[in-house]
């Protein structure tokens, strides 16, 4: 459960001065950019995937390696075969999978997937390997999304990957639940709780930033005990 609150021009009250227009640079424009990227594809995983599901690195052999045009449809065929062994066992396929191209062309993918039988998965793909790794029982897949967007960030900048997105995904993901209302400036608590059955995260409160605004963001995880399969 994540918590941002922040100053909107929306609501604009007497006695809080309003501030020059800003525009940011280049860098600071990509900065926020990033950090919006780590946090839509943070809460997709966090929504979707949980402990025992499957972390994906997928390669091509040197030899087999294509022209990027003919990625998506090499990567398409791999989730189609995929999904019938999902159905074969009475599962869904979900994915969400990024694509990462090194400075001599090389093309892998990174991908999260729920958890099945790992022979099957790493059999399918005919085009080099698949290294597997399960996901812990967190509930919190914040370092991995970062990770994600730090190693693909470069390839999205540049052009050279083979997707028009930060990443990819299957249709069927459920969507994060995002809930908006209006609070007032001096009814925040500095030092939040953190609700009954949770743990408190992490914590970030800012008397003025870029704008001379407060923002607040903190994150509250599951106990383990009470957490749904």
């Amino acid at each position: 459960m994540e918590t941002r609150k922040y100053y909107t021009a929306r609501y604009h009250r007497l006695g809080i001065p309003r501030q020059k227009n800003y525009r940011p640079t280049p860098k600071e424009q990509e900065r926020v950019n990033e950090r919006h990227a780590r946090m839509k594809l943070r809460r997709l995983i966090n929504e979707n995937f949980a402990a025992g599901d499957l972390y994906l690195t997928i390669t091509f052999k040197k030899e087999l390696r294509p022209d990027v045009q003919k990625i998506p449809g090499i990567l398409e065929k791999y989730w189609k075969a995929l999904r019938k062994s999902f159905r074969a066992a009475g599962q869904e396929l979900r994915y969400i999978v990024v694509a990462e191209v090194g400075e001599r062309g090389a093309v892998h993918f990174h991908a999260v997937i729920p958890k099945f039988d790992v022979q099957i998965v790493s059999e399918l793909w005919k085009y080099g390997a698949v290294s597997i790794k399960a996901l812990d029982s967190s509930g919190q897949y914040a370092q991995l999304a970062s990770y994600l967007i730090k190693q693909t960030s470069k390839t999205f900048r540049s052009g050279k990957s083979p997707f028009k997105r930060r990443w990819n995904s299957s249709r069927n993901l459920r969507k994060p639940k995002i809930i908006k209302r209006v609070v007032g400036r001096n009814s925040w608590k500095k030092k939040p709780k953190p609700l009954k059955g949770y743990y408190l995260e992490q914590e970030k409160t800012v008397d003025g930033e870029i704008f001379g605004f407060e923002y607040q963001f903190y994150s509250m995880v599951q106990l383990q005990e009470k957490r749904r399969c």
